[in-house]
């Protein structure tokens, strides 16, 4: 290539990254430089053009003309270098003012609403919608009516010069050709504009539909269940979609429910205060979030877990998955870990905290709380005899017993072994204490028949209670303790108070 065409081509180059609207995020950021930039550069090569013609049609006001070129074409390159500079607001509101004032003074000092340049007045309502919007638009055809009606207002007053557009009609034609021509680009920018915005709109519609089947895809195919809702004018949610995972929870082809209200398809949702929080995420946005909802209908009985989130305008979607085995092996977990598992009566650590709310409360009330130690005689010989099964299956009909026996209210827990405890969280007195402890002592020398084996065992137990100043559970656990093995040191069967 040789060193001109080189040189040639560079200048293009240069030229058309100029004249190229910068990279935006903001479609309507580019809109805007775009049409500055058009516009700039038509009415620049335009104006131009005229002053070239009047040099040769009219060399008496070649100077003067040339003057209103040079200007026109600084301000049109002031408006490409706003908008390249990313100040396209500025550069609108700057062509939109000086375009006014350029074609008012042209008009009043070429005979008013008969002069070409009132032509153009129109224009500039028209730019200043698209690129400053509408609410700057209208204040801009506001202005140009009123300028139009002043310059017709001055011409009948005789305020202005009556003065002949030009010398000849070669003149008058070209001039008026020029106009037609500005407003023909303008119409070709304002065109393409248009078509940029609306392929720009395919463009972002064909985008957002991949995504949406992208997005309905990994729906279908989730793990867990999904329900699409639309809300509708009348304030009811609407079933517009399920996915395949929705069969597998409901035991149905959830595709039923599809065109149905919520209401209509999960009637007990509305008696749970759900349908209203749906209707909030659908309205406003947001996220929903339900980890334990006991649902009972016509195909699910169980637990769900539910998630819900906005997906567009007025729509919804709610992940929801069965969690029913799950919080029944978390409840397992959680009872286990309070209740003894041989008994099933509480253990140490639920006696505790049941020992420890009925001091708080007794103190509280100015009331008294009692204990009982139960120790078994005789369990261990019956257990070596017969085995650790027929030990444990005795044991099962001891906290049976004790828990039959005693008051409602009342706890009978096992700490271990064949020790057990009962709370009593409000006794009178001692003597009611006593009273209890003969009623256990009475059920527990039955006979226990286990396996068609009658085997008989006894009970020591202690006896402890607060006392006006003392509500330390540490301290009534220890009483008890040393009232039962005193028990169990004076002979058995019977039941000891603390000293």
């Amino acid at each position: 290539m040789s060193e001109g065409r080189k040189a040639r081509v560079g200048l293009r180059d240069a030229v058309r990254r100029f004249l190229t609207p910068p990279a935006s995020t903001d479609p309507d950021e580019i809109s805007i430089v775009r049409i500055l930039c058009g516009v700039a550069i038509a009415v620049a090569a335009i104006v131009t053009f005229l002053a070239l013609l009047m040099v040769v049609l009219t060399p008496a006001t070649a100077v003067r003309g040339v003057l209103a070129a040079l200007v026109v074409d600084a301000a049109c390159a002031v408006l490409l270098v706003l908008g390249r500079g990313g100040h396209a607001k500025a550069a609108g509101r700057l062509f939109a003012i000086g375009s006014w004032a350029v074609m008012t003074i042209a008009a009043a000092a070429t005979g008013g609403v008969t002069a070409p340049s009132i032509i153009a007045q129109p224009v500039i309502p028209v730019i200043a919608v698209m690129v400053l919007g509408w609410q700057e638009g209208l204040v801009a055809a506001a202005v140009t009516v009123l300028t139009v009606f002043g310059l017709a207002w001055a011409q009948v007053a005789g305020l202005l010069p009556q003065v002949e557009f030009a010398q000849s009609p070669f003149a008058r034609s070209a001039v008026i050709a020029s106009w037609v021509v500005i407003l023909a680009t303008l119409e070709v920018i304002v065109a393409h504009n248009i078509r940029v915005t609306r392929d720009r709109a395919v463009t972002e519609l064909g985008k957002r539909r991949v995504v949406q089947r992208r997005l309905s895809d990994m729906i279908d195919n989730a793990p867990f269940a999904s329900f699409s809702f639309e809300l509708g004018d009348d304030g009811r949610l609407v079933v517009t979609h399920a996915n395949r995972s929705a069969d597998r929870i409901l035991g149905v082809d959830a595709t039923r429910f599809i065109g149905m209200t919520l209401d209509d398809a999960f009637p007990h949702l509305s008696e749970t205060g759900v349908e209203a929080e749906f209707r909030r995420v659908a309205e406003d946005g947001g996220t929903y979030d339900l980890a334990d909802l006991p649902y009972s209908g016509a195909t699910f009985h169980g637990v769900l877990e539910l998630h819900a989130f906005q997906t567009a305008a007025r729509c919804m979607t709610v992940f929801f998955s069965d969690v029913t085995e799950k919080r029944k092996a978390e409840e397992q977990v959680r009872y286990m870990a309070y209740h003894d598992p041989l008994t099933q009566l509480p253990n140490r650590k639920l006696f505790n905290d049941r020992l420890g709310v009925a001091l708080a409360n007794a103190q509280r009330g100015g009331e008294l709380v009692g204990l009982l130690f139960v120790d078994m005689d005789g369990f261990k010989p019956v257990n070596d005899r017969y085995g650790h099964a027929f030990g444990d299956e005795l044991l099962v009909a001891i906290g049976e017993r004790l828990r039959t026996s005693a008051r409602a209210g009342d706890t009978v827990a096992r700490f271990g072994g064949d020790e057990f405890m009962v709370l009593l969280p409000q006794v009178a007195g001692i003597a009611q204490i006593e009273t209890v402890a003969r009623k256990l002592l009475a059920v527990l020398a039955e006979p226990f028949e286990i396996d068609c084996t009658e085997v008989a065992v006894g009970a020591s137990v202690g006896l402890s209670m607060t006392s006006d100043d003392d509500y330390d559970a540490a301290s009534l656990l220890q009483r008890a303790d040393r009232a039962m093995y005193r028990m169990k040191s004076e002979g058995r069967g019977g039941f000891r108070i603390w000293e």
